[in-house]
């Protein structure tokens, strides 16, 4: 959270000590800085600001959500303030409220309206919080945890198909990695196994962003909710090859091979898993998180794990 400067004001001398022990990372100290700062100027939000930035960071929400709700009352034009409520806020309607907030501080911001979704899904207001989900893809298309967030929330409500369209589009957003995945598939259906596996022998981009490796494994789960389970098989090949080391991905990887009586690559796959499960701590049965997002995007309070993480 940026704490904006205000020299025209007459500053205490508690809030500037309170910037400088933020400048050292004394959050504890810094917070009773800012709590003085408050006193001698209770008019100043940027003090509000600097408490709630340091309560969050010691995880004292409670006492954040009350400084950012006196920020916001001094400063309603504070966007960023105001997502920072709704993320902290326990209650959704109290969340909603505070997203709306800030959209309407600012209106083109898509971190806000997806943040809105999340907060519409927690109230089962599905409808809402798909529209909002694609106004967020739609400010900003290059980030791909709205659609991926929208992918999950459609499969939880059975619609499977529209969730494989809004995969797959993410998961295309890389050109290269599309391709790739292209001729894998024209393998496969030639009953070419062993080639169309080796297209994913190596990562198909190193620079990749991890996010279209979970387009990739909902892609895959979507398709094989539909039945489809051989493009499914080529989807999660996918996102093994740009995170081999997610236990995850190699577990829905095994059972979409499994259900195609491919037992040794299955086998394999399962064992991977079972190996990055004991080596790295991952769980296998876990995946994408539906979450309230700050500002730097990422996730403050995790609402949901999707249902579909696996078959």
């Amino acid at each position: 959270m940026k704490l904006a400067l205000n020299s025209q004001r007459q500053e205490s001398y508690a809030g500037q000590l309170a910037r400088q022990l933020v400048a050292q990372q004394r959050y504890a100290e810094a917070a009773d800085a800012f709590r003085l700062a408050t006193s001698d100027d209770p008019h100043c939000p940027e003090w509000w600001l600097g408490l709630a930035h340091c309560l969050i960071l010691q995880g004292t929400h409670r006492g954040a959500v009350r400084a950012l709700v006196a920020a916001t009352d001094l400063d309603p034009g504070n966007a960023e303030a105001y997502n920072e409520l709704g993320c902290l806020e326990k209650h959704p309607r109290l969340s909603e409220e505070a997203f709306r907030a800030a959209i309407a501080a600012d209106p083109v911001n898509a971190l806000y309206c997806a943040n809105l979704a999340v907060s519409l899904f927690m109230q089962w207001r599905f409808d809402e919080a798909e529209a909002s989900f694609r106004k967020a893809m739609w400010l900003d298309p290059d980030n791909l945890c709205y659609a991926i967030d929208l992918g999950h929330m459609l499969m939880e409500l059975g619609r499977f198909s529209v969730a494989k369209s809004i995969f797959r589009r993410a998961a295309r957003s890389c050109r290269h990695d599309a391709i790739l995945v292209g001729r894998a598939w024209q393998l496969y259906q030639e009953q070419r196994y062993d080639e169309a596996d080796e297209t994913f022998a190596r990562r198909m981009q190193t620079d990749c962003d991890e996010d279209i490796a979970w387009a990739y494994q909902g892609f895959g789960l979507a398709l094989r909710k539909l039945g489809e389970n051989s493009p499914a098989i080529i989807a999660f090949r996918a996102a093994v090859s740009l995170c081999p080391e997610s236990a995850v991905f190699h577990r829905n990887l095994a059972d979409a091979l499994s259900a195609a009586n491919r037992k040794g690559p299955a086998t394999a796959a399962y064992e991977r898993a079972r190996q990055l499960s004991s080596s790295r701590g991952d769980d296998p049965q876990q995946g994408w998180t539906i979450a309230l997002r700050g500002q730097d995007h990422t996730a403050r309070h995790h609402v949901r794990r999707a249902a579909f993480t696996r078959q």
